[in-house]
């Protein structure tokens, strides 16, 4: 259940949850977020997948759409996207599940494994919260990880031109190439910690 840390306010008014973007696995995230029926993902759930579709159709772009979730926390837009599940369904095996970190992981592996669209999208997630970042990756949201540190907007603009790569990208080392839009948007907002 929330409490009142979390009501603590920015100067602009955001309530603040910055403790729950940064365990390593999202229960807390669900369990916080659920007495404020928070439903952002499930709203964009739709949204994300008639883009892509529309995306995937453009004239000379054959092969899948690689997909970067910009403040991709826990993978929670990939499990949406690429999964048979509602936010509901997120809610339910996060709010309920009783395993440590690792036993979770190894569960949602399965989970996610069992429910997954035929039409899923490799999902590249960038993001300051490196545990978040690398639940998701373990638990097999995501395909690889730009950032995982404030200095992911700076990888994004020295990062080389192009299409991702169809190589398997799980280690933070690895470069992985964007499309120039990509790049604009992180000169855009320099240094900024995503939530």
């Amino acid at each position: 259940m929330a409490t009142d840390r979390h009501r603590t306010a920015t100067p602009s008014g955001k309530t603040r949850f910055d403790d729950i973007y940064d365990q390593p696995d999202p229960r807390a995230y669900f369990r916080t977020l659920a007495p404020y029926e928070y439903e952002i993902p499930h709203h964009a759930q739709a949204v994300f997948r008639r883009t892509r579709e529309l995306r995937s159709r453009m004239p000379g772009d054959e092969g899948p759409v690689t997909v970067l979730d910009v403040c991709c926390s826990y993978g929670i837009n990939a499990a949406l996207l690429n999964h048979d599940l509602t936010l509901a369904d997120l809610y339910a095996h996060y709010t309920s599940a009783a395993l440590t970190p690792q036993e979770l992981i190894e569960c949602d592996k399965e989970f996610y494994a069992t429910r997954r669209r035929p039409d899923a999208t490799p999902m590249i997630g960038l993001d300051a919260a490196a545990n978040a970042t690398r639940y998701a990756l373990d638990a097999g949201l995501l395909r690889g990880v730009c950032g995982g540190s404030r200095t992911a907007s700076a990888q994004l603009r020295a990062a080389p031109r192009g299409r991702p790569r169809r190589s398997d990208h799980r280690h933070r080392g690895d470069r992985i190439h964007l499309p120039p839009y990509v790049r604009r948007a992180a000169r855009l907002c320099p240094e900024r910690r995503c939530g």
